[in-house]
C-alpha cells in the first residue's frame, strides 16, 4: 500500500469517527419511564387532590370496608362512628397514588387475573371518590406481592397488569398479604387526647358524678386538696406522674357515642 492511499484511509477513518462521536453526543438520553415503560396508576386527567372519600376493602368481603371522608382539611372515619382520623395518613395515601407508576407485565384474561390475586374477588380494592361531582376518581386493585417487595396492580375494569415497587396493602395498614383479610379502622383513628409536652400544671380539677376534687400547688410548691379534702397528704411523686400523663394523653380506642 503506497503512502498516498494510506493517507486517504486515515482521513476517511477520522471523518467517520467524528460523525459517530457527534451522533453520540446528540443522542437524547431516555428517561427511566421510557426505558422500562412506566405507567401512571390513575386514569389520565384524574386529580387525586379532588378526592373527598377513600374506601378500602377486600374483594372477598366487599361490604366490610373502611370509609374515610374529608371535610375541608380534616379526615373522618365515617365507617367507624365518624371518628376523627389522623389526617397525615390519608394524605400520604393520596400522594402515593398520585406518584406510583407501574411497569407493564401482561394483558390478562378474566381467568388469568386470579393467578395474580387481581380478580375482583381476590384483590384488595382502593377507591378514591369525589362526593361533589359524585364520580370515582380512581379504583385500584392490589394483588399478590413478590419476594422483591413489588406488587401486582391493575385498574378496575382493565385487565392490564402492572408491577409496582410499592405495596399499597401495607400503605392501608393491612397486617398480612392474605387476599381475604378485612381492613380495620383502628390505624386511621386519631386517638390523641392531649399533646402538651411542655405544659406545667399548678391546679387540677377532677369532676365526678357525686363530688369534685381540686388539687393545687401551695406556696411551698407542694400539692394539696383545696376542695373535696381526702383527709391525707398527697404523694408528690404520684402527682408528678399524674400531671405528666396529662401532657401526652392518648386513647386505646374509640367506642360508639351511644
Amino acid at each position: 500500500m503506497n503512502s498516498k492511499v494510506f493517507l486517504i484511509l486515515i482521513i476517511v477513518c477520522s471523518i467517520l469517527g467524528a460523525i459517530v462521536s457527534m451522533n453520540r453526543n446528540n443522542d437524547t438520553p431516555l428517561s427511566l419511564d421510557n426505558q422500562v415503560e412506566l405507567h401512571s396508576l390513575i386514569p389520565e386527567g384524574a386529580d387525586p387532590n379532588t378526592i373527598t372519600r377513600f374506601e378500602f376493602f377486600a374483594g372477598a368481603h366487599p361490604r366490610q370496608r373502611v370509609v374515610i371522608n374529608r371535610t375541608e382539611e380534616k379526615w373522618y372515619v365515617s365507617s367507624y362512628f365518624n371518628s376523627l382520623a389522623r389526617s397525615e395518613r390519608p394524605n400520604r395515601m393520596l400522594k402515593a397514588v398520585a406518584e406510583f407508576k407501574g411497569e407493564f407485565r401482561a394483558e390478562a384474561t378474566d381467568e388469568q387475573l386470579t393467578d395474580y390475586d387481581l380478580s375482583n374477588k381476590r384483590a384488595f380494592h382502593i377507591i378514591g371518590f369525589n362526593e361533589e361531582t359524585q364520580k370515582t376518581v380512581f379504583h385500584i386493585l392490589v394483588g399478590k406481592s413478590l419476594p422483591s417487595g413489588n406488587t401486582f396492580m391493575r385498574l378496575a375494569k382493565d385487565n392490564t397488569i402492572f408491577v409496582v415497587n410499592q405495596n399499597l396493602r401495607k400503605g392501608a395498614y393491612m397486617a398480612t398479604d392474605k387476599f381475604d383479610e378485612i381492613p380495620i379502622a383502628d390505624p386511621w383513628l386519631d386517638k390523641q387526647i392531649a399533646d402538651m409536652p411542655d405544659a406545667v400544671f399548678t391546679k387540677v380539677e377532677l369532676t365526678m358524678v357525686d363530688k369534685t376534687l381540686v388539687l393545687e400547688k401551695n406556696a411551698d410548691d407542694k400539692w394539696e386538696a383545696t376542695q373535696g379534702d381526702l383527709g391525707f397528704t398527697l404523694k408528690p411523686t404520684a402527682m408528678e406522674l399524674f400531671t405528666k400523663s396529662l401532657t401526652t394523653l392518648g386513647a386505646l380506642s374509640v367506642v360508639t357515642p351511644e
